[in-house]
This record gives C-alpha cells, structure tokens and sequence, in this order.
C-alpha cells in the first residue's frame, strides 16, 4: 500500500486528550504509523508503560481524522474499554505482511498471558490467532486457543 502518511501533530494531540492517553510516568510516546489500503492508516499510539508492558491505543487515519480502530474479537487488557474509546493492546508489533500482533505479559518472565494476532480486512480488524497461558509455571510456551486460516481474496 506504500508509505503511511504524515499524521498531523495536532491530530495526534487532539487524540491523546480524547482517547486519555496523556503519558505522565515518564514513559517515551509514539505514534507510529502503518499505512493499511489507499484510504486508511494504522496509528499504534503509545499510553503508558509498565515494567514488562507497553500499552498502545490502535487509532485509524482516515479522510483527516483519527478514530478508535475497531476489532471483531479483543482480550481486553484490564478495564473494558467504555463504548467509543479505543482497545488497549499490549507490546504491540506491526509486521512487514500486515499482521498486528498483542502480548500482554503476567509478569516479566513472559510464561503466562494473552496473545493475539490481527489482520486488517479493509474495515476492521479480525482475530487471525489468540494464545494464553493463564498460570505462570516458568514455562514459555503458550496454548492456542483461537486459529484461523487466511484466504486472500482474489480481484474480481
């Protein structure tokens, strides 16, 4: 899809006030952005940090403004989102085939959480790939809970 385009500062202000993403414990803030089709671009704007957790609001640039993404399955990460506000996805990763991916961690050792894995289909994101691992036993290994097989559509 080439390029993400240059989100507006004051864009990207206004969203950190209306979304609550105000960083006040000294953790770095970003807004990376991916470009996801001709129209729409994928902002992953950071709102806090803990020890082993990063958390990202997932906004969506699209014809001048930035509105919260949408999902079609999300593991909420603490406090379920208030209708209107963005999912809090955690440790966020954004990779080269368009695949967003969440890990929120139980403790730093990273042996128990919730993984997700998204794919953008053109108006929302849908669960491609969900593990967990719901007690910390010192093992890395998570258990699939949630697998899909993706099939690109093909032009009519």
């Amino acid at each position: 899809p080439g390029p993400a385009p240059a989100i507006p500062a004051t864009a990207i202000s206004e969203a950190r006030r209306r979304y609550g993403c105000v960083i006040d414990d000294g953790s770095p803030f970003s807004a990376d952005a991916h470009r996801l089709d001709r129209r729409s671009t994928l902002v992953l704007m950071s709102c806090g940090a803990g020890a082993y957790n990063y958390l990202v609001k997932p906004l969506i640039w699209r014809d001048g403004r930035l509105t919260p993404a949408t999902f079609d399955f999300a593991y909420p990460f603490g406090e379920t989102p208030e209708p209107g506000q963005p999912q809090i996805l955690v440790n966020v990763e954004w990779s080269r085939d368009g695949r967003l991916s969440s890990w929120g961690k139980g403790r730093g050792l990273g042996d128990c959480g919730d993984a997700q894995q998204f794919g953008w289909d053109g108006t929302r994101f849908r669960l491609l790939h969900a593990a967990q691992m719901t007690e910390c036993r010192g093992a890395i290994d998570t258990l699939t809970v949630w697998r899909t097989r993706v099939v690109p559509m093909t032009p009519r």
